[in-house]
Parts: structure tokens; sequence; C-alpha cells
């Protein structure tokens, strides 16, 4: 189901838009789509790291200011990539869903892969 997504932004997204992909790994799988993102750049590595803690504001902010037009926050992914940091598979579940939720109400484009 997860590569639902990426086919579908891979065939009706412009090659070489900037779309960051959150999947609570430093793995850009978006880059095998022709997307641009900028994986290898500290900056963008240091969102990932702290994704969690930032607010949709900030990392909103951060997607503006560095060009990116979209943004997919893949749940099943990021869960998995989280269990270790939070605990349980339960916890790492309530917790990102917790923070994905407060990115429907902002004014990016986002993608949710459930």
């Amino acid at each position: 189901e997860e590569v639902q997504l990426y086919l579908w932004v891979g065939s009706n997204v412009p090659k070489n838009t900037k779309v960051m992909d959150f999947s609570g790994s430093q793995n850009n799988e978006i880059i095998g789509m022709d997307m641009n993102n900028c994986d290898w750049c500290a900056e963008n590595m240091a969102l990932r790291k702290d994704f969690l803690n930032k607010t949709s504001a900030q990392v909103y902010t951060f997607l503006k200011q560095n060009g990116y037009e979209y943004l997919i926050l893949d749940v099943g992914r990021s869960v998995r990539a989280f269990e270790t940091q939070l605990g349980s598979p339960e916890n790492s579940q309530k917790v990102v869903l917790e923070k994905f939720k407060e990115y429907l109400s902002s004014d990016f484009t986002i993608f949710i892969d459930l």
C-alpha cells in the first residue's frame, strides 16, 4: 500500500519538484520518483532527526524557505522507524498520528500515506 502514494506522486507531480518525504528515516525514496530533495543536506538531516519535536509551523517555514512544494507524511514507515525510540509499536503509532494530525490544518499541500 505504501508504494501507491509514491507511484501517484511520480505520475502526477512534475519531475524535479521539491518534495520533502518524511518517513522517520533519512532514506529518500522520493528521489527515485524523479522528485527533488536534498536528502544529504545538513539542514534536511537535522529537520528529519528532530521532526517529532518541531511544530507544524516550524516545518512549514523550513519547507517554504527552502522551496519545497509538497510534504509526504508516511505514517506506516514512520511508526516502524520510531518504535525503538518510543518504546513500542502502539506508542509509536499514537505519537506519530498525533504529530501528523497537526499538519492537516496547515496551508501546505500534504500527501499522507496511511
